[in-house]
């Protein structure tokens, strides 16, 4: 098998193989991406778990050193007589940190074995770990609620101290401890600040005490309770996308699904173009070789009918005057055909390389017609056909005469060829406000309505007339349409009453100078 012939298929198949590749290197790339984003994600995540356990620890040791401070200062103070322990009163006894916990709004209490709040804390004593030296519990007062901080009370013990600190001021106290170191380290941000793409908020079952740039829309959040002695205490913390590039090397990757889809769609696209104008260039090669082989059997033909009648006459072998005028006369018109058919190739080729172009100037149409038909007389003679004229007397345009002579030619041309023998070609010339109206009639099959626009394309020939063995190049409409075009006019293809063809030509009113 010759190479022409299996490149389409091979070609093909590397067209087909690259969008196959392509659609490869595709899901790939996607699931690369969106594995590259899980991880860094579930990175981030851990990094905000990470930092709700810093702070939780840190909490929770402030809370413990502070509370516990206050309980054993509230209790030597008992312990030295019935005068009550007041916030003001125990103030001089607390030291360091102690000191900012206890406000006027606090109240110190001492619980006695037997009370309603004896009771209370008795049952809240039982959930605390047997280590803890205080427990916290939410209790509803006048006007709201406030964290009462106590002594493990059990029914052995005689008494206890608590003392109480109002929803505000328990928020405050919880505020400034926490805000007294970043919430993630900085062995993690490498000493980048990332206040702004933290946040933090505890909660209690009262609601949120602490809200500090907290995003509970962030994917990236982590919550961690502080558990017992330290009440329904939690922390959550949350990380904003913008602090991944400090964190992550290369931060969160975008989703490059719509870029890597659209480079998909476009290659493929690529593709099925570059297959199509595959297609399309077997198929004008295979149009140029059929108007090779078209062109060489017209070529063929009246050359040799020129050689016999020349051979006949040069050794005199007719045989009285008449035959020998005959044979002038064939050789004559088999020249005029070839003169036909170069002009038709040489148009065809300047049209090709945008070369072809035109002239006009004033002319009787009328006239010119006639001379025209006159010549192709003998031509039609070939198949008994008749050419009849119906000419409006004096019409005139502003025309390339050798143009038009080169498009009514190929019209008869045409009519002979795809035409009966023995039929009548009428040739129509009418005048009208917008311009010179031509038409050639034939009687022959007619133009099937779905071809009326591809018989002006170069090489183009109907797979009815290829069938029916009828010789042609596929060129003379498609010179006549270009020839029309340049003189700005249109041309048109439809049935006559009998079912013929009828080819119309309308050249403009007043035209101008055209080239291309």
């Amino acid at each position: 098998m010759r190479w022409a012939a299996v490149r389409p298929f091979i070609v093909t198949a590397m067209l087909g193989l690259t969008s196959v590749f392509a659609a490869v290197l595709t899901a790939e790339a996607v699931s690369a991406a969106r594995d590259h984003r899980v991880v860094a994600e579930r990175v981030l995540h851990d990094y905000a778990a990470l930092g709700a356990e810093g702070v939780a620890q840190r909490l929770k040791a402030a809370l413990n050193g502070r509370f516990s401070t206050v309980l054993l200062a509230a209790a030597a103070a008992a312990e030295r007589g019935p005068i009550a322990v007041t916030p003001s009163s125990l103030q001089p006894m607390l030291q360091g940190n102690a000191r900012d916990v206890l406000n006027d709004s606090s109240r110190i209490i001492r619980v006695v074995a037997g009370d309603s709040l004896a009771r209370l804390l008795t049952q809240a004593t039982a959930a605390l770990p047997a280590y803890a030296y205080f427990g916290l519990k939410w209790m509803p007062v006048r006007g709201g609620t406030e964290l009462m901080v106590f002594q493990p009370f059990r029914e052995v013990t005689q008494h206890a101290m608590a003392f109480s600190l109002s929803e505000r001021s328990a928020s405050s106290l919880l505020e400034r401890l926490v805000a007294k170191d970043p919430v993630l380290p900085a062995s993690l941000t490498h000493g980048a600040s990332v206040d702004r793409g933290v946040g933090l908020r505890i909660t209690s079952a009262r609601g949120t005490l602490v809200n500090r740039r907290f995003d509970a829309a962030s994917p990236f959040r982590a919550a961690l309770p502080l558990d017992q002695p330290y009440g329904d205490l939690a922390v959550e913390v949350s990380l904003s996308e913008s602090v991944a590039p400090t964190l992550i090397i290369g931060g969160v990757p975008r989703s490059r699904v719509p870029l890597l889809f659209a480079l998909l769609a476009l290659t493929i696209a690529l593709t099925v173009a570059a297959g199509d104008q595959l297609r399309r260039e077997l198929e004008l090669s295979r149009l140029r070789d059929d108007f090779v082989s078209s062109v060489s059997h017209e070529l063929r033909t009246p050359l040799a009918h020129i050689r016999m009648f020349a051979e006949t006459l040069r050794l005199g072998r007719v045989r009285s005057p008449e035959e020998g005028e005959r044979s002038l006369a064939i050789v004559e018109n088999e020249a005029r055909r070839l003169e036909h058919l170069v002009e038709n190739v040489l148009v065809i080729s300047r049209a090709e390389r945008r070369a072809l172009e035109i002239h006009p100037q004033q002319t009787n149409l009328t006239s010119l017609i006639q001379e025209i038909v006159a010549e192709f007389v003998p031509l039609a003679a070939t198949s008994e056909s008749r050419i009849a004229l119906e000419l409006a007397p004096d019409v005139r345009a502003n025309v390339d005469a050798s143009a038009v002579r080169q498009i009514l030619l190929n019209l008869l041309d045409n009519a002979v060829k795809y035409g009966p023998r023995g039929q009548v070609i009428t040739v129509r010339l009418a005048a009208s406000a917008s311009g010179p109206r031509l038409e050639v009639d034939d009687e022959g099959p007619g133009i099937a309505p779905g071809e009326r626009q591809r018989i002006w394309e170069r090489f183009w020939r109907s797979p009815s007339v290829r069938h029916a063995g009828v010789t042609g190049t596929g060129v003379g409409l498609a010179i006549v349409g270009d020839l029309v075009r340049l003189h700005r006019g249109r041309a048109s293809a439809d049935c006559t009453p009998g079912g013929g063809a009828r080819i119309i030509v309308e050249f403009p009113g007043v035209p101008g100078v055209a080239e291309a």
